[in-house]
C-alpha cells in the first residue's frame, strides 16, 4: 500500500466524517431552533416570515425588519419584535437561504432581494411600511428605497452596510470564498465542524465590545448558521455584495424619503463614520444617531432601538405630510 493511497483513504474518511457530522448537526440545530413563523411563495421563491401585531395595531404604521449577513429572523424576535408589536404590525423576513427561507440561484443580489421584499409587502397588504435593515439588511433596505420607492414610507438603518468595502470584516474572512465549487464543498464538509469548534470567537467579534447573550444560540438564532445552506448563502452574499451594492450607492441621491441611521459607537464590524455619519452627504433626508454599543444592538439594546424606530416612524410621517 503506497503512501499516496493511504493519504487518499484518510482524506476520504475525513470528508465522509465531515458530511455525516454536518448532516447530524443540521438536524440537531433545526430541532433546537425550529421555524417560528409562516411560509409564502413569491415568484417561485419560498420565504419564511414572522408576522406580529394586528391590522389594528398596524394603524401605528407597519414595520418590516430585514436581518444581516449570516443572520435570521430570530435576531429580531429575540426582543425587538415584541416591543414594536405593541403598537405596530411587524413583519420579519428571512432573506433567501437564511433562516428558513429557501435558497434560490439568482436571489442573492440586492436587487433580487429588494424585489422579493416589495412583493411580500404587496402580498401581505402592508400600507407603505417603514423598512428597517440591520447590517447587510440595511443595504437591501436602501436598494428597496431606490428600486421600489412607492412600496415604503421610510428606511431605518441599524449598523447598516451602506458603502462598498473590498475587504470583509475579520469575523467574516473565513466566508470569503470566490469559487462556487469550493464554497459548496466547504459549506457541506468543513464549515459546520469548524463553526462548532471556533464559532464563539467569530461571534465575540460580531458582538464586541458587548458580551454575547447567553441564550443567543437558541433564542437569538445563532445556531442556525451551523447549517450548510446558511454558510453557502453567507459566503455567496459576502463575495457578491460589493458588485451588487456599487450601482445602488451611485443612486443614493434619488432617495427622497427619510432615512434614519443608528450605530453603536463601538461597532467592530462596520465603521460608524463611513457607513453612518457620512450618509447625509449623499441622502437628503438622512439623520444619524449614535449610541453606546456594538454591531448587534438589535439584540443588546432592544429598548433603545425600539424607541429609535418609533421616532423614525413619526419622522417618516412628518416628511410625507410636508
Amino acid at each position: 500500500m503506497t503512501i499516496v493511497f493511504v493519504i487518499l483513504i484518510v482524506l476520504a474518511a475525513l470528508i465522509a466524517a465531515g458530511l455525516v457530522y454536518t448532516q447530524a448537526r443540521t438536524r440537531f440545530v433545526e430541532r433546537e431552533v425550529p421555524a417560528q413563523g409562516s411560509f409564502i411563495e413569491i415568484d417561485g421563491q419560498r420565504l419564511h416570515y414572522v408576522d406580529k401585531g394586528s391590522v389594528e395595531q398596524g394603524e401605528g404604521g407597519a414595520i418590516v425588519l430585514i436581518h444581516g449577513l449570516a443572520g435570521n429572523s430570530h435576531n429580531f424576535t429575540y426582543a425587538l419584535t415584541e416591543l414594536l408589536a405593541q403598537r405596530h404590525r411587524v413583519v420579519v423576513v428571512d432573506r433567501p437561504g437564511s433562516g428558513y427561507s429557501a435558497p434560490r440561484p439568482g436571489a442573492f443580489s440586492l436587487v433580487a432581494q429588494a424585489d422579493l421584499v416589495a412583493a411580500l409587502i404587496e402580498r401581505l397588504g402592508l400600507d407603505r411600511p417603514l423598512v428597517v435593515g440591520h447590517s447587510l439588511g440595511g443595504a437591501v433596505a436602501l436598494t428597496l428605497a431606490v428600486t421600489h420607492p412607492a412600496s415604503l414610507r421610510g428606511v431605518a438603518l441599524l449598523a447598516a452596510l451602506t458603502r462598498v468595502i473590498d475587504t470583509p470584516p475579520a469575523a467574516f474572512k473565513g466566508l470569503d470564498i470566490r469559487s462556487r465549487g469550493v464554497r459548496r464543498f466547504v459549506a457541506s464538509v468543513v464549515a459546520v465542524p469548524m463553526s462548532v469548534l471556533a464559532g464563539a470567537k467569530s461571534a465575540e467579534q460580531v458582538f464586541a465590545p458587548e458580551p454575547i447573550p447567553a441564550d443567543f444560540g437558541v433564542r437569538g438564532g445563532g445556531l442556525l448558521v451551523q447549517r450548510p445552506v446558511a454558510v453557502f448563502t453567507a459566503s455567496t452574499e459576502l463575495t457578491q455584495t460589493p458588485d451588487s451594492l456599487a450601482p445602488i450607492v451611485a443612486r443614493y441621491g434619488e432617495i427622497g424619503m427619510p432615512v434614519a441611521i443608528l450605530y453603536g459607537r463601538g461597532d467592530a464590524i462596520l465603521d460608524p463614520v463611513l457607513h453612518g455619519e457620512r450618509l447625509p452627504e449623499v441622502i437628503a433626508h438622512a439623520d444619524v444617531t449614535l449610541i453606546d454599543g456594538g454591531h448587534m444592538i438589535p439584540l443588546t439594546a432592544p429598548v433603545e432601538v425600539a424607541a429609535w424606530i418609533e421616532r423614525a416612524v413619526e419622522r417618516s410621517r412628518e416628511v410625507q405630510a410636508a
